[in-house]
């Protein structure tokens, strides 16, 4: 100690006076370079406090050691007088700041705030008082001595009431300092902490009271105290707080690093919730589409099986007026072969009766008595003979107007298997949109995963339909087939009957140009007879044309009759046709009934994937719905933390 206390070879200063300003200048500043780093990065007040404090405490020393400068070199003895007025104003204000400073270390319990804010203003308040006072009565208050020492050094001290009054005024402000302190231990916070805080508020204490007078006990020993009091105080307090900023500063980076992994996880999962909504939105889309085509196709399909209930019911008309048409037609070459039968009768009759008038006739020459009865025959022949022809032009034309009428039916028949060829294409066409659509649902149906079994089923459903559809369409294609050969034999068939026909209706005419002629003839010979009835040369000659022209007619009843015997042929192989062609139309129509069964069931699938469609939808728009809400709610946590982490 002695080498502490002794004064410097030469000078008039002890080495721990000079040293405790040295020290507390460097130390001071040293920590203000800190501090002022704090405040630049973090702009806390407490740090702003400290840093004054330390600023303080930093022109506290450098006062301190041109007071020792001036005191070493004996020159000016007022400045340095004065100088120690200042310097221990300015100490005055650095106790001020220590319970401000003190309060950082306090945990943020209201009974410890409110005895901390009340030491403060107990501080203030009592410092305020002092200065005032000490200004009022500065020359009792601010009254300071000389200790001369060799070669005009000297050393200023205070023996004014002020100095006294800063000595206990320290203590009194030490002591309070213990109080929040000691209750802040009892409470367990920061008990580390604020044992370091006490034990350097301790030592400032004791070295305070040793500056007492009374307590000082090595009157040789002489050095500012007050000064060695506050720069421990300040600097363990410092280095308590920038510890534990360091503390906080590690735990803060500990707690950054942990919460940035977790935010870079939370991040990986909203980017992976976004990826997973972009796939839900996808499938969400696929499902539409598909749904859309469904919808698509199952309108085509209700157009085409509406097309078809209407060939139907015009097959089956069709079918009716085959029946009825081959009905017809029996009646028809019935009718044809009764009506021959008749005029074969008739002409055979009339043969004989003719063939016994020109025996008659011929005796008629002989004997004039009988004249008048030949007239009344030929008269009686002339009548039968327009009968004939009447009748023969009304049942000639009323045959062959059925016949043309049948086989209009015919065309009409080829016309709706035609169109049925129609529908069936329109169908197969169908039935590929069916298939690429059970294709497609299947291709949905894996890309959703265990979302898309329910999908899968529908999918399979939908080809085992379309499959069904097929076969139906290619059996009805097969029948179409045989009806086209059929009709193709009918319409050749047709064009013989009309061939025949025409034929029937020439002969026909020949018939009726013929007995025109005689009726004619007769008619004028009928106009002669009564005038000439002396002429029987030409009466027999007559009596011979009439011959001649019976056996013409006679000739023409048989070709006739050779025509409506091949038109009966033609129409019993029809008849078979036609009964053919009608277990055919049969078929097609229980394969009809078996594409309108599968109409039903593929309705009801179209209704699965339409109320799947909407359910999936529904589901997947809630779940974008939450994953919406979740990743906005993310993005609204992450952000002052991002923001945080980019500075």
């Amino acid at each position: 100690m002695n080498i502490l206390t002794n004064f410097i070879p030469g000078y008039n200063v002890s080495i721990i006076e000079l040293l405790v300003p040295i020290i507390g200048t460097s130390m001071v500043f040293i920590f203000i370079m800190l501090y002022t780093i704090l405040i630049v990065k973090t702009r806390q007040r407490t740090y702003i406090m400290v840093a004054l404090a330390l600023l303080l405490l930093l022109l506290y020393n450098i006062i301190s050691f041109i007071i020792i400068f001036l005191g070493m070199s004996g020159n000016d003895v007022v400045l340095a007088s004065n100088l120690y007025i200042i310097n221990h104003i300015i100490f005055l204000l650095i106790i001020a700041l220590l319970p401000i400073n003190n309060r950082v270390f306090l945990k943020n319990e209201k009974i410890v705030g409110n005895i901390s804010n009340l030491i403060i203003f107990i501080t203030i308040l009592i410092i305020a008082s002092l200065v005032v006072v000490s200004i009022i009565n500065k020359n009792t208050f601010f009254s300071t001595t000389l200790k001369s020492f060799p070669d005009n050094a000297f050393t200023v001290l205070g023996n004014g009431t002020f100095f006294v009054y800063l000595t206990y005024l320290s203590l009194i402000i030490y002591a309070m300092a213990f109080v929040p302190m000691v209750i802040d231990i009892f409470l367990g916070y920061s008990i580390v902490g604020n044992s370091i805080i006490i034990l350097s508020n301790l030592l400032s204490f004791v070295l305070v009271i040793t500056n007492i007078e009374f307590f000082n006990i090595r009157k040789d020993i002489y050095f500012d105290k007050l000064d060695l009091a506050v720069i421990l105080s300040y600097l363990i307090s410092s280095v308590a707080i920038f510890s534990s900023f360091t503390r906080n500063a590690l735990e803060s980076i500990r707690k950054d690093t942990i919460l940035n992994n977790r935010l870079k996880s939370n991040l990986n999962i909203v980017t992976e919730i976004n990826n997973i909504s972009e796939k839900l939105n996808n499938i969400d889309r696929n499902f539409m589409d598909s749904s859309m085509f469904v919808l698509e196709v199952d309108k085509e399909n209700k157009d085409a099986l509406n097309i078809i209930e209407n060939k139907i019911n015009t097959v089956i008309d069709s079918k009716n007026k085959l029946g009825d048409t081959k009905e017809s037609k029996k009646h028809l070459i019935r009718d044809g072969i009764k009506f021959t039968n008749t005029i074969f009768t008739f002409f055979d009759k009339y043969k004989n009766q003719m063939q016994e008038h020109f025996r008659a006739l011929s005796q008629t020459m002989s004997n004039m008595n009988v004249s008048n009865l030949s007239y009344e025959q030929i008269s009686s022949l002339n009548e039968d003979l327009k009968e004939i022809k009447k009748n023969i032009e009304e049942s000639s034309n009323n045959t062959i107007a059925d016949i043309k009428q049948h086989f209009e039916n015919f065309k009409d028949v080829n016309k709706v298997t035609e169109d049925i060829y129609d529908t069936i294409e329109y169908i197969k066409n169908m039935t590929n949109k069916t298939n690429l659509l059970s294709i497609n649902a299947g291709i949905q149906a894996s890309k959703a995963g265990v979302l898309g079994k329910s999908f899968s089923v529908v999918s399979k459903e939908i080809g085992v339909l379309s499959f069904e559809i097929s076969k139906g369409t290619a059996s009805i294609e097969s029948m179409l087939t045989d009806i086209f050969g059929g009709l193709v034999l009918i319409e050749n068939s047709s064009f013989y009957i009309d061939e025949h026909c025409k034929n029937i209706e020439n002969e026909t005419k020949k018939i009726v140009e013929n007995i025109d002629a005689y009726i004619k003839n007769i008619e004028e010979r009928i106009s002669k007879i009564s005038t000439e009835f002396e002429n029987f040369k030409l009466l027999e000659k007559y009596n011979n044309v009439m011959y001649n022209i019976v056996e013409e007619q006679s000739d023409i009843v048989s070709s006739v009759r050779e025509n409506i015997v091949a038109m009966l042929d033609i129409q019993n192989s029809l008849n078979l046709k036609i009964d053919s062609q009608g277990a055919d139309i049969i078929k097609i129509l229980g394969s009809f009934s078996r594409i309108i069964e599968v109409k039903d069931e593929l309705n009801d699938v179209i209704k699965k994937i339409g109320n799947y469609s909407s359910a999936s939808h529904t589901y997947i728009e809630t779940l974008s719905n939450i994953i919406s809400t979740h990743r906005n709610k993310s993005s609204m946590a992450f952000k002052p933390i991002i923001t945080l982490l980019k500075k």
